[in-house]
């Protein structure tokens, strides 16, 4: 539709458009109309929101949001409520907040050690680390092994 090329597996997607195109009015734009989707979207978001658990709900956040790593009170803005109810919720559910950053960073981390070619700095920055080292001890105490024996036990699995 914009005529921009699309690049998967990448750290971010973005798209710029002139200045001069978002003032202009669209011909067949309807203010009513459009107040009308926005209302009809956001109760839709609402009900599918409602259905999934907290800890659901904000995995999905901290994954969007990656490599940043949201604190607690950017993660419970997003979903609409105080630091202290998001606490009290994910409690109910028998995780920390810690403990769902980390299930998170490591379900990205093992994808993109499975899955692509990027180097273990590049996975480190991707899943939110400041270095390597410290995703390096990250991974080791997830799983039990480095980062790099699991990329080379992954890769000889695949060749049998």
């Amino acid at each position: 539709m914009f005529g921009a090329l699309v690049h998967f597996d990448q750290t971010r997607t973005s798209f710029e458009l002139a200045g001069v195109a978002l003032e202009r009015q669209h011909p067949l734009s309807n203010e009513e109309r459009f107040r009308s989707i926005c209302e009809y979207a956001n109760g839709l978001r609402q009900r599918v929101l409602g259905q999934l658990s907290y800890a659901s709900q904000l995995e999905g956040q901290i994954r969007a949001a990656m490599p940043h790593t949201l604190t607690m009170i950017e993660a419970a803005a997003a979903l609409g409520t105080s630091e202290r109810s998001l606490r009290r919720r994910l409690a109910r559910e028998g995780l920390s907040y810690r403990e769902l950053v980390d299930n998170v960073q490591r379900a990205r981390a093992l994808e993109l050690l499975l899955t692509g070619h990027k180097s273990i700095k590049e996975i480190a920055t991707a899943v939110g680390f400041a270095n390597s080292s410290g995703f390096v001890r990250a991974y080791r105490r997830w799983t039990g092994r480095s980062p790099g024996s699991q990329r080379s036990a992954s890769a000889q699995r695949e060749r049998r």
